[in-house]
């Protein structure tokens, strides 16, 4: 007793379309972490040269407090006029 059977192989349409899916997903997973980890290499290289100049333009501790001391001016006259603006628009 003989039994003919089809040599072809039939898969059915979803099973291409999942397959098709997953690879498509596969790509897009591995293009996004290469993607990632390019840009965090950018960072790096461009904060180590970043540092690499800061260290090359030290000030003086006293221009630094200089510095230090007329922003805070500035923050201080900042706060007193915004207190200033804040009353003028409670007194309309």
């Amino acid at each position: 007793m003989t039994i003919d059977k089809n040599s072809k192989v039939t898969v059915p349409v979803w099973m291409l379309s999942a397959l098709v899916s997953l690879l498509i997903a596969g790509f897009t997973a591995y293009g996004i972490s290469t993607a990632s980890t390019a840009k965090l290499e950018e960072r790096t290289a461009r904060s180590a040269a970043d540092i690499q100049l800061l260290d090359k333009e030290k000030v003086d501790k006293e221009v630094f407090q200089g510095v230090l001391k007329r922003l805070d001016d500035i923050f201080v006259n900042q706060s007193i006029m915004q207190q200033k603006l804040d009353k003028m628009e409670n007194d309309k």
